[in-house]
């Protein structure tokens, strides 16, 4: 058909030698791998099944049948079929790889770490791909100096692939570790424009040079790449802030903490662009569920105490506030709620001052840059 892809040209070739020759298990075994490969998940675990109901202990085609369910995102049901492949000694390091890589998915981040350490120090593009991902889940438990410390000793040995680079210049950067994070986020883009981590990296310099335009350019990529990826959504938001634009601002904000509902400074970020909007009710809510997530963090009880006080719920906002001095006596959130509470915060310039204050104290999500909210909704003109 004129309007096929190559990818189904390929798997409708193939699908007519199988029919040709449906006992010849090589052939299925590339129209398995080209379905696969293309999205047509119904034709691989066609091929799967005809295979394994025939030779239901063949390994091969048993990893097949779990990268299926690894490309469908049944990842408990990968999980179990890679460590049974483990269990019996096919442990292949590309099927450790995917175990590791189902273990990830399910945020088992300290058992994915433990299947691909011995992986690390393999000499060949096995290791490549192990890099990869362990630098990953140690990203997400952040162990940012010890991996940051590994990976710039093993980089100059071997020969990485670019997403071993990106993922190292976001962690750089959320580390403080900015030429580092310049240098290896160029690299990574280098070797391949799309990649996902070190587009973050080029669009959060962009966001913390109050460049929204270059930084919304590399967002924008980045979510061609993955239209889910938390972080992206989150350096989206803050661009439309720096924009000034809080409609849009609000809507990324939203799409960043269904992604990312465990980042505590993106719910505070959403609190404070609700609460610029003058929707209290929202931000308190927000910055509630920032407490919920860190409880021992000043800034979350004073952003709440300054939504409390707005909403007139004065006996809570006064507790809030105690908390926040407590845990940082420095903490402008709550002097502006005090503020709030005692009536001389409702001058408009004096509002605008104070909030400047305040979010002068609060980082953008977490970039290591020294960029605060103020930066972004107060730029200089």
């Amino acid at each position: 058909m004129k309007n096929d892809t190559p990818a189904q040209v390929a798997v409708r070739k193939l699908q007519e030698y199988v029919r040709q020759d449906p006992e010849n298990w090589n052939l299925r075994a590339d129209l398995f791998d080209a379905a696969l490969a293309g999205g047509d998940f119904e034709t691989a675990r066609a091929q799967a099944e005809t295979a394994l109901a025939t030779r239901p202990e063949d390994a091969a085609w048993r990893n097949r049948r779990a990268n299926l369910l690894l490309a469908t995102r049944q990842y408990p049901q990968a999980q179990a079929a890679l460590e049974e492949l483990v269990a019996e000694g096919h442990d292949h390091p590309v099927v450790r790889h995917n175990l590791a890589f189902a273990l990830f998915a399910q945020g088992q981040l300290e058992a994915a770490c433990a299947i691909l350490a011995p992986l690390l120090s393999r000499s060949d593009d096995d290791a490549g791909s192990a890099w990869v991902l362990w630098l990953r889940c140690q990203h997400r438990l952040y162990r940012l100096e010890e991996a940051i410390e590994a990976f710039a000793a093993e980089a100059p040995r071997r020969r990485l692939p670019p997403d071993a680079f990106g993922v190292a210049s976001l962690m750089a950067f959320d580390e403080g570790r900015l030429e580092e994070a310049r240098v290896w986020s160029e690299q990574a883009l280098r070797g391949r424009p799309d990649q996902l981590e070190a587009l973050v990296t080029r669009g959060s310099f962009a966001l913390a040079e109050q460049d929204a335009k270059g930084a919304l350019a590399a967002f924008e990529v980045a979510l061609r790449v993955n239209g889910t990826d938390g972080r992206t959504w989150s350096g989206v938001a803050f661009a439309r802030m720096l924009q000034a634009d809080l409609a849009a601002a609000d809507a990324a904000f939203q799409k960043a903490v269904a992604s990312m509902p465990g980042h505590v400074g993106t719910w505070i970020g959403f609190g404070w662009c609700q609460f610029l909007a003058k929707r209290p009710q929202e931000a308190r809510a927000s910055f509630e569920e920032a407490l919920r997530l860190d409880r021992n963090f000043g800034e979350s009880h004073g952003a709440l105490a300054v939504a409390l006080a707005r909403l007139g719920d004065v006996q809570r906002a006064r507790g809030e506030v105690e908390i926040a001095l407590r845990l940082d006596p420095q903490s402008l959130s709550a002097r502006y709620a005090e503020a709030v509470l005692n009536g001389q915060a409702d001058d408009p310039a004096a509002f605008l001052r104070m909030a400047r204050r305040v979010l002068s104290h609060v980082p953008v999500g977490a970039t290591g840059s020294g960029r605060t909210l103020a930066d972004i909704v107060f730029k200089e003109k």
